[in-house]
């Protein structure tokens, strides 16, 4: 199965959920998106990179989506909700994820 098409350019291959209901991409708005596959429906989204999104890859129990972007950052987010978890950026420094910036960067659908 092919994924729908993406609304914003993709920046990163699409990566499909172990079940085949959702998957998630990255895009050069530097955005985090998981869609509804049959439906191509966004359901969450988030921004955090200050770069286009390069890849984006689901945690194997799916409750995270890690996201790498051409800013150097790396983003852990928590799924569904999309609220960043962690940055960890291109000079080795973590940060934790609940700070207002991250809630207000996300949001979800229905």
């Amino acid at each position: 199965r092919r994924p729908p098409s993406l609304s914003a350019p993709a920046r990163a291959r699409p990566q499909i959920e172990e079940d085949g209901e959702f998957f998630a991409s990255g895009d050069s708005e530097n955005m985090v998106r998981v869609w509804h596959y049959d439906d191509g429906i966004v359901v969450a989204q988030a921004r955090g990179h200050s770069a286009p999104v390069r890849s984006v890859r689901f945690s194997p129990d799916r409750r995270t989506i890690v996201s790498v972007g051409e800013d150097g950052a790396i983003f852990v987010w928590e799924c569904p909700s999309m609220e960043r978890l962690k940055r960890v950026l291109s000079d080795d420094k973590v940060s934790a994820g609940d700070d207002e910036e991250a809630k207000e960067g996300a949001t979800t659908e229905g």
